[in-house]
């Protein structure tokens, strides 16, 4: 973290803390993101109420980013429900969750999302499944830790990534987002 400093602005957000989910105590909390303008840093705007999604950094702070889901608590009432039942649950299983998306074009650039596409899971002798949101969203819950391999079930489409077997042994949630093309 300490040379991404020095390549990249960066900017200290203070929350008031609502409730903290995971590894997280206090009435307050400073995290730190990008100031914009390409660096993935996030733009909370001043009186926001957020739902906020932090890594801690070598030095025992915290760090966030776009691409870590930080949305306005009022746009993602569904999110903050899954993860008060996930925290409950505890070690009933591990959380694999992403958005599925198209290979991009050369040109473009740009990797649709892949809308209401079945994705299927296998992995210690059981098949799960889950469906992607208008938005490509998907998540699975109560899956093993050994290796989970994942396909997509619509014809004449593979996963080009993540290849291979994903292995959740340590994580108890992870995120992985998946890139799907035509044979």
């Amino acid at each position: 973290m300490d040379w991404l400093r020095l390549l990249f602005r960066y900017r200290v957000v203070t929350f008031d803390v609502i409730e903290g989910l995971s590894g997280m105590s206090g009435r307050e909390v400073s995290v730190e993101t990008g100031i914009g303008g390409g660096d993935c840093g996030d733009g909370f705007a001043p009186g926001g109420t957020y739902l906020v999604f932090a890594m801690r950094t070598p030095s025992g702070g915290w760090t966030t980013n776009l691409c870590m889901r930080n949305r306005r608590l009022m746009d993602v009432p569904t999110d903050l429900v899954f993860l008060r039942d996930w925290m409950q649950r505890g070690a009933r299983g591990h959380s694999l969750a992403g958005m599925l998306s198209e290979t991009p074009a050369a040109a473009a650039g740009y990797a649709p999302p892949m809308e209401f596409t079945k994705i299927v899971a296998t992995g210690g002798g059981k098949t799960f499944i889950a469906r992607t949101n208008s938005w490509g969203w998907f998540q699975f819950d109560g899956l093993p830790e050994d290796g989970i391999t994942l396909r997509v079930d619509r014809p004449g489409w593979h996963i080009r990534q993540p290849a291979g077997k994903i292995e959740l042994r340590g994580k108890n949630c992870l995120n992985v987002d998946i890139v799907a093309s035509p044979d």
